[in-house]
């Protein structure tokens, strides 16, 4: 049965809801960091080195799935300060998406210490939500949860790496040359999308213009072939006659000789 529109989920403005933090940065593994978020306004204060740019390293990391500097194992607390061989870095994020919905995303990392480096690889991700009162969840291994985190939130992944979760280190970028500001703005409103459709059209139209004009070779040929071919029938045609014309008069030729 088709819902009605009173029926239908009303989109609203997403948010987040609470942030667990644990093996991240300066955030030990051994014991997790809680934090609620207000609404409407949520400010963070602390000393330097407190942990302030890691939690917004955290909810970028989240919503989007990118470390900070690229390096996952610069992100996750050192086995060396641990004193253990292997350190989780895990980040829980709950929020309220665009069709009013608790969700939680939770992703994990993994940290090794070996003799003379250390490995880093993601461990874990999902997806927890409630849909008709029962726990839906979607993991890493089944979906994109970058994008499905993007669905949710409402807003694209440059948004939220370029403006909602921009790092302090790259929070500039609209004072930086002008290339490289026009290169943000085109991520963040979708034009390397159209350009790239633009390309890709360009491109097929000089495909099809180069087709095009094979096509005309070609038939050039053809019609030279088919004019020739109606010369040549022409020219069959006369020499059937004549051979016909022959036939007939060998024909006669012995009636002539007798009388």
């Amino acid at each position: 049965m088709s819902k009605t529109p009173n029926m239908e989920l009303k989109r609203t403005m997403s948010r987040v809801k609470r942030l667990e933090i644990r093996g991240i940065r300066s955030y030990g593994p051994t014991r997790p960091v809680n934090m609620t978020f207000a609404v409407p306004v949520t400010i963070i204060v602390g000393d330097n080195g407190s942990g302030k740019t890691t939690i917004i390293e955290c909810l970028k990391f989240a919503c989007t799935g990118d470390t900070p500097t690229g390096n996952k194992g610069f992100f996750v607390h050192s086995p060396k300060i641990a004193d253990e061989h292997e350190v989780r870095g895990v980040v829980k994020l709950e929020v309220v998406d665009t069709m009013n919905q608790d969700a939680l995303v939770s992703r994990t990392l993994l940290t090794t210490q070996k003799q003379v480096q250390t490995t880093t690889k993601t461990l874990d991700g999902a997806i927890k939500r409630k849909e008709n009162g029962q726990v839906q969840s979607i993991s890493m291994r089944c979906a994109d949860l970058d994008k499905e985190m993007v669905r949710m939130m409402g807003v694209s992944k440059s948004v939220l790496n370029n403006v909602i979760f921009c790092h302090q280190e790259e929070s500039l970028w609209p004072l930086a040359e002008g290339t490289k500001v026009k290169q943000k703005f085109d991520e963040i409103f979708g034009q390397k999308r159209q350009i790239k459709a633009i390309d890709e059209l360009l491109k097929r139209f000089k495909d099809l213009k180069h087709q095009n004009d094979v096509d005309k070779g070609q038939l050039v040929f053809f019609e030279n072939n088919k004019k020739k071919s109606l010369e040549i029938k022409e020219d069959l045609d006369r020499v059937q006659y004549k051979y016909d014309q022959g036939q007939k008069e060998a024909a006669l030729e012995p009636t002539r000789v007798s009388s």
